[in-house]
């Protein structure tokens, strides 16, 4: 089989598989796996690109996390999901870090009501980017100010609405067209 992970390989690999007797299905399962193979030899610490992703609730033999490193065999368990993936490209944006440890952690579910505590004017944070941790202060535009809203029992606090971005830069307003 041809080494790559390019589109082209990919097909070229499943052509050879076909010829050899495997079925339109798994000749593609087995040149995608290839591909994934080749690209992380190639990028060991890289996010796999959406073009390589894993079928939604595909079963497999080794589960892979984002960045191509094997978990533990669990049959059961699922591949990650597509925004795991893309949670994954923008944390190692942000931070830098290539060896991010992916887990899974439960998300409560948004209660159908909330109170309004009222706009958010900023926000302060801290981390660690590029092996330095720092501390970021930012302060919201008037047009891209989220509500501060909290949860009935007032545990939880959330910020809905607002027209900002996380970028590898960190919180940034998006410029609003003005008319």
């Amino acid at each position: 089989m041809k080494e790559g992970y390019s589109r082209a390989a990919i097909e070229d690999n499943t052509r050879v598989l076909m010829d050899a007797g495997l079925p339109y299905k798994r000749a593609v399962a087995e040149a995608m796996n290839a591909a994934r193979c080749c690209y992380f030899k190639k990028h060991p610490h890289g996010a796999l690109p959406l073009s390589l992703a894993y079928p939604k609730n595909a079963r497999l033999a080794v589960h892979y996390d984002p960045f191509g490193k094997p978990l533990r065999h669990n049959p059961a368990a699922r591949t990650f999901s597509t925004d795991a993936q893309k949670a994954a490209r923008r944390y190692h944006a942000f931070t830098g870090h290539d060896d991010i440890e992916a887990k899974k952690i439960r998300i409560p579910a948004m209660p159908k009501a909330v109170l309004t505590v009222g706009e958010c004017d900023g926000i302060l944070y801290t981390t660690i980017r590029d092996g330095v941790q720092e501390s970021y202060i930012h302060k919201f535009a008037k047009g891209s100010r989220p509500l501060l809203t909290a949860s009935p029992d007032g545990k939880r606090l959330f910020l809905l609405g607002g027209a900002y971005d996380f970028t590898e830069r960190g919180i940034v307003d998006r410029k609003r067209n003005r008319r």
